[in-house]
């Protein structure tokens, strides 16, 4: 169970954008994940890295392994602290939804690196935060996310795609001078909670091992809300869909 104060939590993403939750999860839950990681090992006789990097229908291994199990189990294990913390009341949700996904960062791999941005891909509600949780050790050298500290209340910044082929639409990078930059350095255990509008960034793994996040998405099933603000995310996020179906 987290130990945060859910109220500083809340005072903590309105002032700074994001609040890292001590004790988010379990070792239980990290071993679990972990034993299903060595299980594909074994099964190959071979490291994750060998099993997946070259594979030849490693898309295919990726979607499947947002679904693992034990990732359901930490969604699962969240949305009852969020229940019992009362975390939930005090951000107004009434019906939540959770979506979880888990990010896989190669030894020395560039071209999957998610460049500056703000989680505006997967906005379906006005009421939206995004957790980030590591599942392995993470910092400058074994690869993280950066945070650019307050970004967040500059609110949406449209993004604009200077290559038709770019996944990512091109953000400049001089929007956040004057932000102070967070290379999360976090134990296990620990996890994320922030607003998806702060700015952000990948770091590198330049380390020999693989290392792995779980992310969750957390909307409120609000009818009232407003959806032609969601338009202007939406608009961008079906570019970006089709330019990655292109060759």
């Amino acid at each position: 169970m987290f130990r945060n104060d859910i109220h500083k939590v809340k005072n903590q993403i309105k002032n700074e954008g994001f609040c890292v939750l001590k004790n988010l999860i379990s070792i239980d839950l990290i071993n679990n994940f972990s034993n299903m990681i060595e299980g594909i090992e074994k099964d190959n006789n071979k490291s994750f890295f060998e099993v997946f990097a070259k594979h030849e229908y490693r898309s295919n291994i990726y979607q499947l392994m947002q679904n693992m199990t034990a990732i359901n189990q930490i969604a699962c294990d969240i949305d009852n602290q969020l229940k019992e913390t009362k975390l939930y009341n005090i951000f107004s949700f009434k019906s939540p939804c959770m979506s979880s996904s888990m990010l896989i960062s190669m030894s020395g791999e560039d071209k999957f690196l998610n460049p500056l941005h703000q989680d505006i891909y997967a906005y379906n509600s006005t009421k939206f935060l995004k957790f980030w949780i590591p599942m392995t050790k993470v910092d400058e050298f074994y690869g993280s996310m950066a945070l650019y500290k307050g970004s967040h209340k500059l609110g949406y910044v449209e993004p604009s795609f200077r290559d038709g082929n770019n996944h990512y639409p091109s953000m400049d990078e001089k929007i956040i001078m004057g932000f102070e930059e967070i290379v999360l350095d976090i134990p296990l255990g620990d996890g994320v909670i922030f607003d998806p509008l702060i700015f952000h960034k990948s770091i590198k793994n330049v380390s020999e091992t693989t290392r792995y996040t779980v992310g969750l998405d957390l909307h409120d099933l609000n009818f009232k809300d407003n959806f032609k603000d969601i338009e202007k995310y939406a608009k961008i996020s079906k570019i970006r869909a089709s330019n990655r179906s292109k060759p």
